[in-house]
C-alpha cells in the first residue's frame, strides 16, 4: 500500500525579508493580527499529501485567503498533519481553516503545540491542546477561537485533520493564524528545545513514511 510520507515546501522568505518583516513585527505592541509574515513557509511540513498540493499551498497572505488555485490534497486516505514552524514566538488567538468543496472540507482538527514528533499513531494517542469540530460549509469568515492559555509560547503548531465529511480525500484551501508575534530571538526557541526530551527512536505507524523535500 502506498506510504503517507512527510512532504517538504522549498520556498523561503530568505533571510532579509524576514530580518525586515521582523523589525516590523517588534512595533505591533500587544495587538493580534495575521500571521503569515511570522510562519517559516520553507519548513512547513505535511504528512499524506498529495506531492504536488503539499502544506505550503495552503499558507498564504491574508490577502489571498480567498484564492481556490493552490491548496494542500491528502494522498492515500482522508487524513492529514500538518506543521507549521514559525520564525519566533508566538501567542495563538485563532485560527481560519478553509476546506472543500463539499464533503471534502475537514470535519475536525486536533492542534499541538511544540512538538517534533507527531505521526498519525502519536496524533491518534496524545490528548490534543485542543480539538476543534469545523463547519460542514467552510468560509474565510469563520474564525475558531483557541484557548490561550494553551497556546502562549509557540514555535511550532501541529494539525492533525482525522478525517472530513464522507469524501475519501481531504482539501484545505486555506489557514489562517491570528495571534501576537512575542519574540524574535532564536536564543528562545533553543532553550525550549534544550528542555524538550529528545524523540528518540520513535517508529512511525508507516515503516517507510519519512521526510521528503520539495526543492
Amino acid at each position: 500500500s502506498p506510504s503517507r510520507t512527510m512532504a517538504g515546501h522549498g520556498h523561503s522568505h530568505g533571510p532579509g525579508a524576514c530580518e525586515h518583516e521582523h523589525k516590523e513585527i517588534d512595533g505591533d505592541g500587544v495587538d493580534d493580527r495575521w500571521l503569515f509574515d511570522c510562519i517559516d513557509v520553507a519548513r512547513v511540513r505535511s504528512l499524506n499529501a498529495d506531492p504536488d498540493h503539499v502544506a505550503a499551498h495552503c499558507i498564504k497572505p491574508f490577502d489571498q485567503r480567498t484564492d481556490v488555485t493552490k491548496y494542500c490534497y491528502s494522498d492515500c486516505d482522508e487524513q492529514l498533519i500538518i506543521v507549521i514552524p514559525f520564525t519566533g514566538l508566538m501567542r495563538l488567538k485563532s485560527i481560519v481553516i478553509v476546506g472543500g468543496p463539499g464533503d471534502e472540507c475537514p470535519s475536525s482538527v486536533k492542534l499541538f503545540a511544540n512538538r517534533e514528533d507527531i505521526d498519525f499513531d502519536t496524533a491518534e494517542d496524545l490528548p490534543p491542546l485542543q480539538t476543534i469540530e469545523l463547519a460542514p460549509q467552510q468560509t474565510v469568515e469563520m474564525e475558531y477561537p483557541l484557548k490561550i492559555s494553551n497556546f502562549n509560547n509557540v514555535h511550532n503548531l501541529t494539525l492533525f485533520f482525522p478525517g472530513n465529511f464522507g469524501a475519501e480525500f481531504t482539501r484545505i484551501n486555506y489557514i489562517g493564524i491570528k495571534g501576537i508575534f512575542k519574540m524574535v530571538k532564536t536564543e528562545a526557541v533553543a532553550a525550549i528545545y534544550e528542555l524538550r526530551p529528545q524523540p528518540g527512536d520513535h517508529k512511525t505507524k508507516d515503516q517507510n513514511a519519512g521526510f521528503n523535500s520539495v526543492s
